[in-house]
């Protein structure tokens, strides 16, 4: 009997839809790349422009941080930062891969060059990320764009969406990279990867033996660090979108063991899935709470068997809806 889906079955990601290549010309970037006073950047345009697009449903507006899911009611009270620096992308300080080595159990490869700079950069919209002040600043990650040790970084042009380069940092545009956090039912967040050493032979067998388990889970820890995703604030939001999504899955079993009306159940339905869009608040924590929810053993196995196949649908559907607004990178 299958009473809940397994991760290695279902992804679980906080995957922001980048804008579709398409979108290139849209309004708002030309308003943004036109500014007369490039210094300062014309960033209104650009965050109107990634807030409206990164979705995948006209009515759901994405004012989230692409990190932390922090829904901010205005996105202009939200960040957009250069994912890979443009004056400076410095390697993380030694408080904090002290931090982090106390983590992991083991030393954090990186490489210690200073004052790369990735200027070619700073007026492409593809290396922005919306995010809150609070998980980008004061000590957060800021100017830090850390590579892994022995690993060259992109110089002179070259696109990262083109190019290999192998950085510490999750990229939350990334379709591997998005399904590798989970949330547990206290909220708290962790890397989806089992703890594994990252040894000099796995940076030695580059780019094969890149999104192995090792890079996958020192990622996702330098991530949270970071990035501040462990903070109390967070992991009591979480929990509260884990909580209920619970309690509605709870409501739509039951609902199916006394056959409602198909409408009742379509409201659920909707409901549901609503939670788990890439623009909803907390998303991963909801779709955790979905893939890990477990059928009260009181049901009938009929009862259950519905609930499952609803709830596979719903991930397909999200799925579907997801694959069908995913940006080219190998186009300029």
């Amino acid at each position: 009997m299958i009473t809940c889906l397994r991760t290695k079955n279902y992804n679980i990601m906080n995957f922001i839809p980048y804008p579709r290549v398409d979108k290139n010309l849209h309004h708002d970037l030309e308003s943004w790349r036109s500014n007369g006073t490039k210094a300062e950047g014309n960033w209104r345009s650009l965050k109107k422009y990634l807030a409206d697009n990164c979705k995948v449903t006209k009515s759901h507006a994405l004012t989230k941080c692409w990190y932390s899911e922090l829904h901010q009611g205005d996105n202009y009270v939200l960040d957009v930062e250069h994912f890979r620096p443009k004056n400076k992308a410095n390697p993380l300080k030694e408080k904090d891969v002290k931090i982090i080595e106390k983590i992991l159990g083991f030393p954090l490869l990186q490489d210690e060059a200073q004052g790369h700079k990735y200027d070619w950069l700073e007026f492409d919209y593809r290396n922005y990320r919306i995010v809150t002040g609070f998980t980008n600043r004061g000590g957060a990650k800021h100017i830090y764009f850390p590579v892994f040790k022995g690993t060259r970084r992109l110089i002179n042009n070259e696109k990262p969406w083109i190019e290999k380069e192998f950085p510490l940092f999750l990229d939350p545009v990334n379709r591997h990279d998005s399904s590798l956090l989970i949330v547990t039912p206290d909220g708290c967040i962790l890397p989806k990867t089992a703890k594994q050493q990252l040894n000099q032979s796995d940076i030695d067998g580059l780019p094969h033996s890149w999104n192995n388990d090792a890079f996958d889970y020192t990622r996702a820890v330098v991530t949270i660090k970071m990035y501040r995703l462990d903070e109390t604030i967070f992991n009591q939001a979480r929990k509260e979108f884990y909580d209920y999504m619970t309690e509605e899955l709870d409501i739509l079993i039951m609902m199916i063991n006394e056959n409602v009306s198909k409408d009742l159940m379509k409201k659920s339905l909707e409901k549901i899935s609503r939670s788990l869009l890439p623009s909803a608040q907390f998303s991963l924590a909801s779709r955790c709470s979905l893939i890990n929810y477990t059928p009260d053993s009181k049901y009938h196995i009929d009862v259950i068997n519905i609930f499952n196949n609803a709830r596979r649908q719903i991930f397909d559907s999200i799925e579907n809806l997801i694959n069908s607004f995913l940006i080219d990178w190998d186009k300029p």
